[in-house]
């Protein structure tokens, strides 16, 4: 990747990127509708072109502009409206803002240590496709070699979210 956005500016960096999504979620906790406006400003400036459709000219395509996250094309978000549907949209931004960055697990496990949900809900469960079954961990086992090569490895505290 050449650290530019679609758009052609060049992409936000992932530690504020971060920093506003902390912010939101902040928001969302202490029940302010700020958190919305927060991942707003990243899709969009709030501004758009239109276009025809390629595929139907008689209809028009939206075309948004980017916001912070520096990413043209997002359309705004709108309020679920519901606690749980503002926990996932917000859980579902963060999923799709730091792909690839390895923050998921982190927010997995506090779906369930902070926003009680059951672990079987957040986590795959069930049939695996490959055969077996999924297990029931939230946490990533510590290599042999960890445990056995660093001498100042004590231990997980806890093996739970």
């Amino acid at each position: 990747m050449d650290g530019r956005g679609l758009d052609g500016s060049p992409d936000a960096s992932r530690g504020d990127l971060e920093a506003r999504l902390i912010g939101a979620e902040a928001a969302l906790q202490v029940g302010s509708p700020n958190w919305l406006t927060i991942l707003n400003a990243m899709r969009t400036d709030g501004t758009f072109d239109t276009q025809p459709n390629a595929q139907n000219p008689a209809k028009t395509d939206t075309l948004w502009h980017a916001g912070t996250g520096r990413m043209a094309r997002l359309p705004p978000l709108s309020d679920p409206g519901a606690t749980d549907g503002r926990v996932d949209l917000l859980f579902r931004e963060r999923a799709a803002w730091l792909f690839l960055t390895g923050h998921r697990q982190g927010d997995l496990r506090r779906l369930i240590r902070i926003y009680g949900r059951p672990s079987e809900t957040v986590y795959p469960a069930g049939p695996y496709p490959g055969g077996g079954s999924f297990g029931g961990d939230v946490t990533l086992p510590v290599p042999p070699k960890e445990r056995t090569g660093n001498p100042r490895f004590t231990g997980c505290l806890s093996r739970g979210a």
